[in-house]
Order: C-alpha cells, then structure tokens, then sequence
C-alpha cells in the first residue's frame, strides 16, 4: 500500500507533539497536516476530507469526541483515531466510543502503534480496541 496517496490531519494542543507527529507521519509518507486545534482541523475538513484524523482527546475548547460529534452531524464519516492520557473511566472516553473513535490509543504511544492503528485502518480492519492500557 501506497501512503503517500493517504491524508491524514494531526490535532494537538500540544505543539511538540503536534509536529512531532506530524513530522514522523511525512516521513513514512503520509501527506500530514497539522492543527493545534479541533476547531481548526473542522475549518480545514470542510475544505478537504482527510482520509484518518488523528487527535488529541483532551484539548481546550473543542474536545477530540466533540470532534467527532460535530463531524458526524455534518454528515462527515472520516476514521478518528484518538490519543489520551486519561487513566481508567471517563465521560470524555465514553463519549468518544459513543460518537464513533476508530481507535483510542494511551498516551505516550509509540510511533509503531500509531503506524500499526494507520495501517490497520487503511488495510479495512476493525478499530476501537484501546492500546497501552
């Protein structure tokens, strides 16, 4: 499989991370373009619909589940793979499974499971499972 035919918008409030990720994505060939806010990425997708956005859970403002809430009223079924350091339950990870998160990785994730979580995405296979719990 081809990645570089594959978009995919990196969310983070944190801006190391934001380009960190964003950088490793590039460099495995994936066309990635970086927003360090929900809000922004939803400007952006109404302009382009990335194949995968991968986000933050846990952002000011707009959340990563208000995310994927506020892309599914639009009609939007783009994949969101989600990365979170919340430990144990929260109403933030149940609305995130509630809305529809491909995938919920634990942070600090490793650049091979977040390759692996794009790879199994882009390969059809199911998502949702949590990593690193």
């Amino acid at each position: 499989m081809r990645t570089d035919s594959k978009i995919v918008f990196v969310v983070d409030d944190d801006d190391l991370i934001l380009r960190a990720s964003t950088r490793i994505l590039q460099a495995r060939g994936y066309a990635a373009r970086a927003f360090s806010s929900a809000r922004e990425c939803l400007s952006a997708v109404s302009v382009q619909v990335p194949d995968c956005i991968v986000s933050d859970l846990q952002m000011p403002g707009m959340d990563g589940a208000q995310l994927i809430e506020q892309l599914r009223a639009l009609g939007v079924a783009v994949p969101v793979i989600l990365a979170t350091a919340a430990i144990g339950p929260s109403v933030q990870l149940d609305r995130a499974r509630r809305a529809g998160a491909y995938r919920i990785l634990r942070k600090p994730h490793s650049i091979p499971e977040l390759l692996d979580a794009l790879a199994g995405l882009f390969a059809g296979k199911a998502g949702s499972e949590e990593s690193g719990t």
